[in-house]
């Protein structure tokens, strides 16, 4: 198999952002750059050098019509992965993969293969009072950390070394076939999807693990104007100034050069 550098990953995933924002604006559908990507159209006018991925927010409404509509209308080579279309899959969002590639991503020590992929993250309302969105917050964290055991984590404990680990790893598994590996992730997606985005003055992440951290007005995401990104032009947030300093400071900064690095552990080929 021939190994896919970081140049040639950057070139894969931006074609799939194409492909990705036709279908969404011909079918009406909302999307924005989002993290290192659009910082990436803001400082760069394209990729961070050394960035290795591709993300984009959807509203919760567009991200599930998306979800619905897409089928094999986007190529024959592009193949759409979601918790909920795929048993095994990891996460709790979707990626949208380029088939005729393998990646293999080690999130701790058991590989999971998939393809060159962006990541499409759903928006989620959120409640209106402070308490209440910090609760809000805790539930979803504890649904995504019982979803990240059912799924992975029990599996890795089966491999320690340490017999009372490996007990615990077994154990999990076995709750996890009984119940179905998909038990927390439902509960998780029937509270994030609670709070409608529209109807919400704060939204987040919330199905996704980085709900406290990325939340913020939906004034900031309630439109969107054009950026440049690799010589295209792709949606972002109106209030992208607002959103980037809150997950950046100042973001048009450079890091130090010790952390201008691959952020990804994971090994990429053609197939």
């Amino acid at each position: 198999m021939k190994t896919i550098e970081i140049k040639e990953m950057q070139k894969i995933e931006l074609e799939i952002l194409k492909s990705f924002s036709k279908f969404c604006d011909e079918h009406k559908l909302r999307y924005f750059l989002s993290n290192g990507t659009l910082l990436g159209a803001i400082r760069h006018n394209g990729f961070i050098p050394w960035d290795d991925d591709i993300d984009v927010y959807m509203p919760r409404n567009d991200y599930m019509k998306f979800l619905q509509l897409v089928g094999s209308s986007l190529g024959l080579h592009y193949k759409l992965i979601t918790p909920y279309n795929s048993k095994k899959y990891l996460y709790t969002y979707a990626k949208l993969c380029d088939d005729r590639t393998i990646l293999i991503e080690f999130p701790d020590t058991l590989p999971y293969t998939i393809g060159v992929y962006i990541d499409i993250f759903p928006v989620d309302g959120l409640p209106d009072s402070e308490l209440e969105i910090n609760e809000h917050f805790i539930r979803t964290r504890k649904l995504i950390y019982k979803n990240w055991l059912f799924i992975f984590e029990g599996k890795r404990y089966m491999r320690n070394t340490k017999l009372y680990k490996s007990i615990y790893g077994y154990f999990i598994v076995c709750l996890a076939w009984l119940m179905g590996e998909k038990f927390y992730f439902h509960k998780l997606d029937k509270i994030a999807r609670k709070f409608d985005f529209d109807k919400s003055d704060q939204v987040a992440l919330s199905a996704c693990g980085y709900g406290a951290v990325e939340r913020i007005k939906q004034i900031y995401f309630a439109t969107y104007q054009k950026v440049q990104f690799e010589n295209n032009f792709f949606n972002a947030p109106i209030g992208y100034h607002e959103y980037l300093t809150s997950l950046y400071g100042d973001y048009m900064k450079l890091p130090p050069e010790d952390e201008q690095i691959k952020r990804h552990n994971n090994e990429v080929y053609w197939k």
